[in-house]
């Protein structure tokens, strides 16, 4: 299989677990700091939201969608997987590096979003940029060395 159509396949299929991921980080958080969630939204043309109140943290909250969003896929890669599986897994993992790296670097342009909050909430610009430029760049990297050498993903575990 050629790499576009993986990484297609994996973008149009890994949409919605990329979102969940991330949704899935604003609910624990919401959670740990007292929080209560009343619904998430799943748009499958625009983004999701989690609707939560009554958080003592709501900023971590913020930003626990994009940290779990991309922990969590990393964390799969250190699962044994054929070769297949796991050059596919290494794919989801830049899709979801540089779609919550965008999502906060750039979402501060949007009205409306996680980026768009954090900025209500006050938080510095530059946290932002800080957090979506190497998550972006991480992500981008990791495509251009798979699609390189498909082998590359294993290199890029040592």
């Amino acid at each position: 299989m050629k790499f576009y159509i993986k990484f297609i396949s994996v973008i149009v299929l890994g949409w919605f677990p990329l979102q969940l991921l991330h949704e899935a980080g604003h609910m624990i958080s919401c959670k740990l700091n007292g929080g209560s969630i009343h619904r998430i939204a799943f748009h499958f043309n625009i983004f999701t939201e989690t609707i939560r109140e009554g958080s003592r943290h709501p900023v971590i909250d913020i930003w626990m969608g994009p940290i779990i969003g991309i922990l969590l896929p990393l964390l799969l890669l250190i699962l044994p997987l054929k070769k297949n599986i796991r050059e596919i897994l290494f794919i989801f993992c830049a899709v979801c590096l540089i779609g919550n790296g965008l999502y906060i670097g750039l979402g501060w342009l949007c009205d409306g979003g996680d980026g768009w909050e954090l900025i209500r909430y006050k938080v510095n610009l530059a946290w932002l940029i800080l957090f979506g430029l190497p998550a972006t760049l991480a992500g981008l990297v990791i495509l251009m060395k798979i699609k390189e050498k498909p082998i590359a993903a294993e290199r890029l575990m040592k």
